[in-house]
Formats: structure tokens, C-alpha cells, sequence
């Protein structure tokens, strides 16, 4: 009888576990201010501050545990980095990590060319593939346009109003920062 007990005791504490917590930390690596959405709670994320911490009470069992998945979103959209929704599987006693960071740069493109521009792609150096037109209309002459573009090096192509085709040499985009290109037509 005693060992009925015991055994009963024992299923009821395999099947009633105790609470364990998993925390959930989003830094902002950016020098602004940044905006996140965690589990539909907005937080306000200083430049550079204190993380973000919201912290899951999740059940541990000893032959299986409580799992949830997290929505989170980068809500706050700047000329350096995208709006982003990704969902943090977590498990109890199991802390999570991300990090809000710049993933894109700007090129100030400036024609001073005399013929007006009509399409500017990209590619990777080691790649064959253009990338679709960043403009959404003409860049004519003395006019210029800024253009958010993942970072990286890339050989750039600008296509006139005549068709042809402009290569340039190597241009490198870095997160977080605008450069500035000229183009004279040569």
C-alpha cells in the first residue's frame, strides 16, 4: 500500500512539474531610438539603452515541458533598417538573446551627367545576377535621389534614357551610413 503511495505521489509530480522561467532580452545596438512589439506589448528602446526583458513563467515537467512561441516584431522602420516579425520558440529555463541592428545603407545618388537616369541595379562582385531597379522614377540631370540598399559590395549598373548601359566600378554600402555618388555619364 505504502508503495501505491509513493507511486502515486511520483505520477503526480511527473505531471504537475513546477514553474520555470525564460527570459526574453532585445537589445538596440543602433544609435536611435528603436520600437519593438513583443507578445503585443509595444516597448520603447532607447539609442544604445537598457534591453528590452519580459520574462515567461512556462511550466517544467520532468518528461516534457511547456513551450511557447513569442511574436516579436521591430516596429520602428528608419532609412537603415527594416520592419522585421520573427516568432522566439521558448522553452522553460531556456533565455533568449536578439539584438535591433542596422541591415541596410544609403547611397545619395547625385546625376550630374547630361543624360537622365532611368534604372540603377546592383550585384555582388562574385555574382552575375542585376537586381531589380531601385528607382521609381527618373533622376534627371542636376537632380539626385537617396537610395536605401542592403550592405555589401556591389558593381552598380545605371541605364540612361537611351538604353545604355553605365558599369561602375566597386561601390561599398555600410549599415547605418549614406554615401555619396556622383555620376557624370563616363
Amino acid at each position: 500500500m505504502l508503495r501505491m503511495i509513493y507511486l502515486f505521489l511520483l505520477v503526480i509530480i511527473l505531471f504537475m512539474g513546477c514553474a520555470k522561467e525564460a527570459e526574453l532580452l532585445i537589445y538596440n545596438d543602433t544609435p536611435l531610438q528603436a520600437k519593438v512589439s513583443i507578445d503585443g506589448i509595444i516597448h520603447e528602446m532607447a539609442a544604445e539603452g537598457d534591453p528590452v526583458r519580459e520574462i515567461f513563467y512556462l511550466n517544467s515537467y520532468l518528461l516534457f515541458g511547456e513551450g511557447v512561441s513569442v511574436p516579436v516584431e521591430y516596429i520602428q522602420t528608419t532609412p537603415y533598417r527594416t520592419q522585421r516579425q520573427f516568432n522566439v520558440k521558448l522553452k522553460p529555463g531556456q533565455d533568449k538573446t536578439y539584438h535591433v541592428r542596422f541591415d541596410r545603407g544609403q547611397m545619395q545618388f547625385w546625376n550630374i551627367s547630361p543624360v537622365s537616369v532611368y534604372e540603377i541595379s546592383i550585384r555582388e562582385i562574385d555574382d552575375d545576377e542585376w537586381s531589380d531597379n531601385f528607382l521609381d522614377s527618373v533622376i534627371y540631370t542636376d537632380d539626385n535621389e537617396v537610395i536605401p540598399i542592403p550592405y555589401g559590395n556591389y558593381i552598380m549598373r545605371i541605364i540612361d534614357h537611351n538604353g545604355f548601359e553605365w558599369l561602375q566600378d566597386e561601390i561599398e554600402i555600410l549599415a547605418g551610413e549614406t554615401i555619396t555618388y556622383w555620376f557624370w555619364g563616363n
